[in-house]
Formats: structure tokens, sequence, C-alpha cells
């Protein structure tokens, strides 16, 4: 699977994340709702299986194809920290691209567009699902 259009979701049952491509089907059910199809390896006959798992539509966040300075790829509502930063990845639409929403005591949160450099001096510390704390209260998972 290319790591650019991957996606990850938690569970909608366990609320632990999975990893694939997002579908949303509210289109089909009467309220919203989404799924992540997960490829397996090939069967027996050389065919690629896939399973599908209800999720939290809300907690969806795309892959941004770029990796921390320890390798570990970076999603949509990842928070990095360095040093110097902490902020929460975030889509930035009107530049239709990944950016850094830095958490600054005291000031206007200020957006960074140039994930890809910070990226090199920055690591996962979290998510703003399952370590709100370490968001600096950009967090909104509740379980």
């Amino acid at each position: 699977m290319e790591e650019r259009r991957k996606s990850r979701g938690k569970r909608a049952d366990t609320g632990e994340f999975v990893y694939g491509w997002f579908v949303h089907d509210d289109l089909i059910r009467e309220q919203a709702s989404g799924c992540i199809l997960g490829t397996k390896d090939m069967s027996a006959e050389g065919r690629f299986e896939c399973s599908v798992v209800r999720v939290v539509p809300d907690t969806v966040g795309q892959c941004t194809g770029v990796r921390d300075k320890n390798g570990v790829l970076i999603y949509e509502h990842d928070v990095l920290k360095s040093e110097d930063i902490k902020g929460e990845v975030i889509w930035h639409g009107e530049e239709a691209r990944f950016a850094l929403k830095l958490d600054i005591e005291n000031e206007e949160k200020m957006i960074r567009t140039d994930l890809g450099y910070w990226a090199k001096c920055v690591e996962i510390v979290g998510n703003i699902y399952d370590t709100p704390e370490k968001a600096g209260g950009m967090g909104k998972w509740n379980g």
C-alpha cells in the first residue's frame, strides 16, 4: 500500500487504531459512519484479501507520507515535538498540504506549512486522541 494513501482511524468497537483505506458509508446508512479497508497478505490462490473494520469517522487521519526523525510515519493529528517546538499535524486546506499547528504559550496558534522541513528534527509524542495532554489542550477524543 502506498504510504501517502493510507489512513488510520479508531475502531468503533475497541477504540484501537486500524490502518488502511478510509471509505465513507454514510450514503448507505442512515447515520454517518465509516470503514477502514485493510489489505491482508496474499491468499494461497494468489489473491489479495481485504478486511473491513468500522471506525469512528472523526478519528480518521491521513498519512502524510513523511517520517519523523526516528523514521516513524506521521499521520494527521499526530503531536510532534522537538526541543524547541510542539504542535499538531493538520491538513491546511488553503495551501492543500499538511502543516504543523504550533502550540505557543500566550500567542496565537501559529501554522507552519513546511512539515517536511520540521519532520527532520521532531518526533511523534502522541496524538490528539490517545494523548490529549501532550497536545496541549488540542485533544478532542473521549474514547
